[in-house]
C-alpha cells in the first residue's frame, strides 16, 4: 500500500513541479519498467521489474479529451 502512496504522490509531484528527472529517478529506484497513465481518468499502471503490474486509481473524475483545440 505504501508503494501505491508513494508512487501517486511521485507522478502528480512531476506533473504539477514538471520535474521529470527526479520521477525518473524515482521510478528506476522502485523498480518501475515502465508505466501507463490513462489521461481522461487520471488513473496509472506501473509494471515493475519482476513483470507485476500496480494500479493506481485517481481520485478526480472523468477527464473530457478533445481531439480538437478548444477555443
Amino acid at each position: 500500500m505504501e508503494l501505491l502512496v508513494r508512487l501517486g504522490h511521485f507522478f502528480e509531484q512531476a506533473r504539477s513541479d514538471a520535474d521529470y528527472a527526479t520521477f525518473a529517478n524515482e521510478l528506476r529506484r522502485h523498480k518501475v519498467s515502465y508505466y501507463i497513465y490513462f489521461v481522461s481518468t487520471g488513473n496509472m499502471n506501473f509494471v515493475m521489474a519482476n513483470d507485476e503490474v500496480v494500479s493506481v486509481k485517481s481520485a478526480r473524475g472523468l477527464l473530457r479529451v478533445r481531439a480538437e483545440a478548444s477555443h
